[in-house]
């Protein structure tokens, strides 16, 4: 039993490490953008958007195809009205009466009607508005993957700068305790006054409250970067490009020479829609004094 219990505590200790070596996870700068093009809540949320928008258009396109309505009525008549019928009807002596059945036990009523809309000005308004509306999520989607394109850069050069400047301090902080202690054999053998290791304490003091500035901030900047990615705070990350190469690829030349052209910027285009949207609504609003023609079978 004693034995069984270990085994039961080792394992419950080893699942979770083993657990936590699982979550360990790679990525370079494009390879995190795309991890969060697939997962990022907010993208997800604007991709079920465009779903809802093509329902609704195909909801919108059926009521001008033609409309069918089928109505079956059925009775199964457990108890058929029984009339009595004097007997003089069917050749019987006077006085007497005889049962008869009115109806039948079993019956079914078949009904059809088709309806088939010929004209209606708000219908083919509404389609186009609707289309509109559908190139309008989609762009609302592309510029939000613009934005996330560049909030995971952004995050991942924060994250690569801290690591970078705790590398420097931590660096600084193990060259500053050597000096102490090469100036503490200095003191004992009488070379300097104590207040030449004080100045060196007070450094590594102030050196140690940056470096724990820096790992805060460095823990803050990957969570940003995790939340931005669609991952949980307690996946580890490991981040594989170099900071000083990442920089070197940036084209600055290319980047002033650029010009500018606002026809493709996504905001310029959102705005397009708006104002077509916003339009079509006046053209809705004017085609409801139009007549709506259809025609009726049955």
């Amino acid at each position: 039993m004693n034995r069984l219990l270990i085994l039961l505590g080792f394992s419950l200790l080893i699942i979770p490490l083993m657990a936590q070596q699982r979550e360990v996870m790679e990525f370079s700068l494009r390879e995190a953008q795309a991890y969060a093009t697939d997962h990022n809540y907010d993208i997800q949320n604007a991709i079920t958007e465009i779903e809802i928008s093509r329902k609704k258009m195909k909801e919108a396109t059926s009521i001008g195809l033609p409309q069918v309505n089928g109505d079956i009525d059925y009775k199964d008549f457990l108890d058929i009205p029984t009339q009595m019928i004097p007997g003089e009807f069917f050749g019987e002596p006077p006085g007497t009466y005889i049962p008869v059945k009115f109806g039948t036990e079993y019956n079914m009523t078949l009904q059809a009607s088709a309806s088939q809309m010929i004209f209606s000005g708000e219908y083919i308004v509404a389609l186009q508005a609707s289309k509109t509306f559908i190139q309008s999520s989609e762009r609302e989607h592309e510029k939000m993957l613009i934005e996330l394109q560049q909030k995971v850069a952004e995050s991942y050069y924060l994250v690569l700068i801290a690591e970078r400047n705790k590398t420097i301090v931590d660096s600084i902080l193990s060259t500053l305790k050597n000096i102490r202690n090469a100036n503490v054999a200095l003191f004992e053998n009488g070379f300097i006054e104590e207040t030449d290791i004080d100045q060196v304490d007070l450094l590594i003091s102030n050196l140690e409250a940056t470096q724990m500035d820096i790992v805060n901030n460095l823990q803050v900047s990957k969570n940003l970067l995790k939340f931005q990615m669609g991952l949980q705070l307690d996946n580890k990350i490991v981040l594989t490009d170099n900071l000083d190469l990442l920089m070197n690829k940036l084209d600055k030349d290319l980047l002033f020479a650029a010009t500018f052209d606002y026809r493709k910027n996504i905001d310029y285009r959102i705005l397009q829609n708006k104002h077509e949207l916003a339009t079509l609504g006046l053209k809705r609003e004017k085609s409801k004094i139009l007549p709506i023609l259809s025609t009726n079978f049955h």
